[in-house]
């Protein structure tokens, strides 16, 4: 049994991370999440924030920290979400006065907030501030492109399910014996060595210095790492959804495959979209726009609230039970030529095995 850790903010996007924390990592083990109240996760697992089978997780409220027996907090400031947060420097400093060691992540140098700087400089023992950072002066050094393949994860809406998906398939790949370098999201990597995908764009240069520098960065890793694979989940969301609410316009993602020249997308498409005509265009603007195979999809229990896009010109989406989006599968099951799955039920290794097997592995 590892250390304890307790994590604060719950917010959905770290539920695959939860689910799947223990297959990644043996030296910690989570026993408390605290959810912000506007969630409504107090005494509910925590898969309810997505409509997910349960994961045997419940959510807890941080006024009860004072009653935690872990021997770690971990502090994500990495929030996007419409609710409050609470005072990450209060939190702290109870952790810290019970004998609690803490970890503050947060998404760029930039982001830190000055009072955990001057609280990690009263407790340097107990506590750290955890920020991903690359050297950055030898910009243009490093010649040539990368030569470990390369699959991004990416989709339509900004949702929980891109990270389930890359989990996934990360442990499908180590299960077959291939050592695998991945970066996410999300700054939060406690025993994983996992990298921050967002940190790398976090560095103020502009469209072109950033180019080179997610070059120099990931030849960096690929020397350190030496891995087989390098598995990435896209910074933002791949391609616009309308004209009404286009949901950026994957800027990110394509300035990261001019970089990479990556040999494999996977895509996270609302199941009410997981149709053969519709994945097949999406292939097609996949293979223009990232020069990459789309090699499979994983169809979400998203449903976008299209009366809400057209009044607000913003995206918003309910969850369907999965059992639903099974249903839709199997009536448009075999009539597209790319893999189409529930991965939440169905797992990963048809998509892992098609990339395989195109990549000649």
């Amino acid at each position: 049994m590892g250390e304890k850790a307790a994590i604060y903010p719950f917010y959905p996007r770290l539920l695959p991370y939860i689910k799947h924390y223990n297959k990644l990592q043996d030296r910690y083990e989570i026993t408390e999440v605290y959810a912000p109240q506007g969630l409504g996760l107090k005494d509910k697992d925590l898969s309810f924030a997505c409509n997910h089978p349960s994961i045997g997780k419940k959510g807890n409220l941080i006024d009860n920290i004072n009653k935690s027996d872990a021997d770690i907090l971990v502090l994500v400031d990495d929030i996007e979400d419409d609710f409050d947060n609470e005072d990450f420097f209060d939190i702290a400093n109870i952790a810290l006065q019970k004998g609690m060691k803490v970890n503050y992540y947060a998404k760029s140098i930039f982001a830190v907030r000055d009072e955990m700087r001057r609280l990690s400089e009263d407790y340097k023992d107990n506590m750290k501030i955890i920020i991903e950072e690359h050297k950055n002066n030898e910009l243009g050094q490093t010649k040539g492109s990368l030569q470990t393949p390369v699959i991004l994860v990416g989709g339509m809406l900004d949702e929980p399910d891109v990270l389930e998906v890359l989990l996934q398939v990360y442990l499908n790949l180590v299960e077959l014996g291939l050592k695998v370098s991945v970066f996410t999201k999300t700054p939060f990597s406690l025993g994983t060595n996992f990298h921050s995908i967002n940190a790398l764009f976090s560095n103020r240069f502009d469209e072109k210095t950033t180019i080179s520098y997610l070059k120099e960065t990931l030849k960096e890793v690929e020397h350190i790492e030496q891995p087989d694979i390098i598995l990435i989940e896209t910074p933002d969301p791949i391609m616009e959804y309308n004209e009404f609410a286009h949901n950026g316009y994957g800027i990110r993602t394509y300035m990261l495959s001019l970089a990479v020249i990556p040999d494999s997308m996977i895509n996270v498409i609302p199941v009410e979209l997981c149709v053969a005509e519709y994945v097949e265009m999406v292939s097609k603007f996949v293979e223009e726009k990232y020069n990459t195979k789309l090699d499979g999809v994983h169809a979400s229990n998203s449903i976008i609230d299209s009366l809400y896009v057209v009044q607000s010109q913003e995206l918003s989406w309910v969850h369907i039970p999965t059992e639903e989006v099974n249903k839709s599968l199997q009536s448009n099951q075999g009539q597209s030529k790319i893999p189409i799955t529930n991965v939440i039920q169905a797992g990963t290794n048809m998509i892992t095995n098609n990339i395989i097997n195109r990549l000649s592995y």
